[in-house]
């Protein structure tokens, strides 16, 4: 059976940790030949983000936590997570609920295609500032010209 890891960094998502998992189960349940853990990084939240963790944790096995000494931020905790991992493919989501787990399904298609990366794209965000829509061109423009394009324009961690 192949092992599939989510990995989800967590910085102050006390409210949202429930309905993720929540989420998850349910875009997953559908997958019977697959082995799924839950790896959710705790990044230095000062809320209760752990506790929560732990509580879904106490009643599923396959929910993993690492808490971090201090918000290493979204990069620190993907690759705590990815370090950790011991799978034959790795989801790295969000758990602010930005990132559908629906899309799983599409994902773990594509890597049965034979794709070694699967990865979203955003289309739009909403309220998006001006300085945010500069940064994000710039952001792509470097990071394409020091890739040769291999970053399409609007992907996500996700």
């Amino acid at each position: 059976m192949k092992k599939i890891s989510l990995i989800i960094p967590a910085f102050n998502e006390e409210g949202n940790i429930a309905e993720l998992y929540k989420q998850i189960e349910e875009s997953i349940k559908q997958f019977n030949n697959y082995y799924f853990e839950f790896v959710i990084i705790e990044n230095g939240s000062t809320d209760n983000t752990y506790d929560e963790i732990l509580k879904i944790k106490k009643h599923d096995e396959r929910v993993k936590c690492l808490k971090l000494s201090r918000n290493f931020k979204m990069d620190g905790g993907i690759a705590a997570g990815l370090d950790y991992v011991d799978s034959d493919a790795a989801i790295i989501m969000t758990a602010n609920l930005q990132d559908d787990p629906k899309v799983i399904k599409e994902f773990i298609s594509k890597w049965e295609e034979g794709y070694d990366h699967v990865y979203g794209v955003v289309n739009s965000r909403p309220v998006k500032s001006f300085l945010r829509k500069f940064n994000s061109r710039i952001f792509y423009k470097l990071i394409n010209r020091l890739t040769d394009d291999l970053v399409p324009k609007g992907v996500s961690d996700y």
